[in-house]
């Protein structure tokens, strides 16, 4: 027989703990619930010992004081794996995550190890949420998932079911997040770790009774602790030193070039001293660039043949340089779209943006391929066990 636990953390959800465990036993049947209650001073801790005490399906863990939705959560899964449970869902107890949709939750469990309920998938949605939570909600998930490369759609929901396995491979009593950064985190451990994910549409609703705990705390955690983990990874780190190279070559390009202006190529001194001065701030630019992306943006895969690397260098930015004028051409030639502004939204904006990822692409696997750091980091972290990586200030293994 399967064994299932619902985690459902509790701090002052006096008014909604009954209706939540009525519901969720509707929809489950014999289903296990453990509230683990952070001390709140309205007396949910008392309630849920009253309810425990006339159904055994209910189990109870009091916490000493509130540190957190992360801290609830590793407590629960520490308790429910103890206990030999084979799966364990987590969910809030507000009556924001629907119970109705925990038989699919655990449905997908049959070709999955993680089944997450998302409001951001088709068939799933946020009932009555202004805007600015939506925007919220979204833009959070699509920053976590450009910072830590990770594909599911929902990445701060916390309505999941895990497989017991999955659980403890995932290893969440070596994560520090709380809130958001919980869920974020526990996700891209399971990610890293190989999981199959399903993301099972859900729809989220208001809670009826209550504040939300949600603060400006939470979100500014939530979204310290992703730049920080993404930083860390080294595509991302690599394509924000790419792009302060590109600006300090503009800016020596930029300088250069007016310096020499004023100075000893001035027109009244040079009449035709515009293009020289050009030529050689241009070509300060490249080597400023050449320079930056060897020592700096992939200094631990420059080639030792730095010859034959500067050539290359200088076909990979002809190769960028072709792809901007290639898109003005299509705009201007093919598209027929003649304006100043069509020109310069297609030499200056799509054009500079699909010049910049060929340069970078080809800088990274064509130009400076002596030692990429990102397989030599697939290659150890394979070996690795993701709880090496654990404490504040390391994020989860990263695979890719």
């Amino acid at each position: 027989m399967i064994r299932t636990l619902i985690v459902i953390p509790t701090y002052n959800e006096v008014g909604n703990l009954p209706g939540i465990l009525h519901r969720v036993h509707n929809a489950t049947g014999e289903t296990d619930v453990l509230i683990v209650d952070d001390s709140s001073p309205d007396g949910t801790g008392a309630l849920a010992d009253q309810l425990a005490s006339v159904d055994p399906r209910i189990h109870v863990l009091h916490r000493a004081q509130k540190d957190g939705l992360g801290g609830a959560y590793r407590a629960g899964f520490a308790w429910g794996l103890a206990r030999d449970y084979d799966r364990l869902v987590e969910m809030d107890a507000d009556g924001s995550h629907d119970p109705a949709h925990l038989p699919a939750l655990l449905e997908a469990l049959d070709d999955a190890d993680v089944a997450v309920g998302s409001r951001w998938i088709d068939g799933g949605r946020a009932e009555g949420w202004p805007l600015h939570r939506r925007l919220l909600s979204r833009g959070g998930s699509a920053y976590a998932r450009l910072m830590l490369g990770i594909t599911q759609r929902d990445v701060t929901g916390g309505f999941r079911a895990y497989r017991a396995d999955a659980l403890r491979e995932i290893d969440p009593t070596h994560l520090v997040s709380q809130g958001y950064s919980f869920q974020i985190e526990m996700l891209w451990r399971a990610a890293n770790a190989g999981h199959r994910i399903i993301e099972v549409p859900i729809t989220f609703v208001e809670r009826l009774h209550g504040t939300s705990k949600m603060s400006s705390t939470i979100v500014t955690e939530a979204l310290a602790r992703v730049t920080r983990w993404g930083l860390a990874r080294p595509l991302i780190r690599q394509i924000l030193t790419f792009i302060g190279v590109g600006a300090i070559g503009l800016a020596v390009d930029v300088i250069t070039f007016n310096l020499l202006r004023a100075t000893i190529l001035s027109p009244e001194a040079v009449p035709g001293g515009a293009l020289a001065a050009k030529v050689i701030s241009v070509t300060l630019a490249i080597v400023a660039n050449w320079l930056g992306n060897r020592y700096w943006t992939f200094a631990e895969q420059r080639r030792s043949d730095v010859g034959r690397e500067a050539v290359d260098f200088l076909l990979a930015s002809a190769l960028g340089g072709l792809a901007s004028l290639v898109t003005l051409g299509v705009s201007h030639y093919a598209l027929g779209l003649h304006t100043a502004i069509a020109d310069n939204i297609s030499a200056n904006v799509i054009g500079l943006a699909l010049g910049s990822a060929v340069r970078f692409i080809t800088y990274r696997e064509w130009v400076f391929a002596g030692s990429p750091p990102a397989r030599r980091h697939l290659t150890t972290s394979s070996a690795n066990s993701p709880n090496e990586h654990a404490g504040a200030s390391q994020p989860p293994a990263i695979r890719g």
